[in-house]
């Protein structure tokens, strides 16, 4: 998730623009162009331009916890604004793991108000799962819910606090379908983060040109 710019060059413009349509075709992102005239020869009246196309890519990646703004929230129907990024394609796709909503965003709904992770892969800590208890939903649900996962209370220890006294971590996970006691899991202690995390935002972006 964090900046990174990468630049490409190509030798006819046609070429750089299929790049752009594949980007956009697989991943949220937005573009700008360009162009420059770098010679102009007047005897034959030839203009030899170059041709730029900027691309920015949503900087949020799948499994990473993110933060939605209020009019995001409001957005998917009111979802917790402490979310998971489920899944990226063209689409942003998001989870609440506490209630299995689920909602997506396309690179203009994301670009017009966006939003960022507040925890990343390196930022997780590896637990055991000492204890799972399946949570059974009753009652009627409002808007679209995910059917591939299922929640449950989880009792979980930091790995490098086994063998001792320290006191069993409970949580709720949206994984109740697959974890079994002894499983290794990774996961993210929310209240250790800091809160600048919340009002620093980075995109990745990569340029691709052609004269």
């Amino acid at each position: 998730s964090s900046g990174i710019n990468a630049e490409y060059g190509y030798q006819a413009k046609n070429n750089a623009r299929k790049m752009v349509d594949f980007l956009i075709s697989v991943i949220p992102c937005q573009y700008k162009t360009s162009e420059e005239l770098v010679s102009h020869d007047i005897q034959s009246n030839i203009f030899n331009y170059k041709y730029t196309y900027f691309v920015e890519i949503t900087p949020v990646c799948k499994d990473e916890v993110v933060c939605l703004t209020v009019g995001n929230s409001r957005y998917l129907n009111h979802m917790s604004q402490v979310a998971i990024c489920s899944r990226i394609s063209d689409n942003i796709h998001i989870m609440d793991p506490l209630t299995l909503k689920i909602g997506q965003f396309n690179a203009h709904q994301f670009f017009r108000e966006p939003f960022q992770a507040i925890c990343h892969q390196k930022q997780l800590r590896e637990f055991m799962v000492m204890n799972i208890e399946p949570i059974r939903q009753t009652g009627k649900q409002f808007g679209a819910h995910s059917h591939k996962h299922q929640l449950a209370d989880v009792w979980v220890l930091p790995v490098n606090s086994l063998g001792t006294d320290v006191e069993e971590i409970h949580t709720r996970s949206h994984l109740g379908n697959v974890l079994a006691c002894g499983d290794y899991v990774s996961d993210s202690m929310l209240r250790t983060l800091s809160s600048t995390t919340l009002f620093s935002t980075k995109s990745r972006r990569c340029r691709t040109s052609s004269s």
